[in-house]
């Protein structure tokens, strides 16, 4: 049916119908290597099942959500680019927050024969800081 409008429906399962699409699971992205002159990224480094791959493409999205998204692009730093890629300005992973979200939830007894619900998650840093 597909009619949940999430990653898998919308992108991933759409990809995936390609030939030159392969999805990696139980992988680790180490670093993404870049070219001599530093202005483009030509190897991906995983780590998979212990052992260490090299991937090439003529284009790399880094695609690994807020956190690790910038987490991979400051373990890819070289001599071109010290301080990670794409941080020249040094504020990659910085001053990252959660969004701000509002959610109104109704509750009946009636049932609900809806097959795809929203699905909702919360994840709260704040209490761990004795600071805070």
């Amino acid at each position: 049916m597909r009619a949940k409008a999430d990653a898998q429906v919308l992108a991933v399962d759409p990809a995936l119908e390609y030939p030159n699409v392969t999805l990696l699971t139980n992988a680790f992205v180490e670093r993404l290597e870049t070219s001599s002159t530093g202005r483009e990224v030509t190897k991906v480094i995983v780590r998979r099942d212990g052992a260490v791959e090299e991937y090439k493409a003529g284009i790399v999205a880094a695609a690994c959500g807020a956190i690790n998204s910038a987490a991979l692009l400051l373990r890819s730093a070289n001599g071109h680019h010290p301080d990670g890629l794409a941080n020249r300005s040094g504020v990659v992973g910085r001053h990252y927050m959660g969004h701000v979200n509002s959610v109104l939830m109704a509750v009946s007894k009636c049932p609900n024969p809806t097959i795809f619900q929203k699905s909702l998650s919360l994840n709260d840093f704040y209490f761990g800081d004795s600071e805070f």
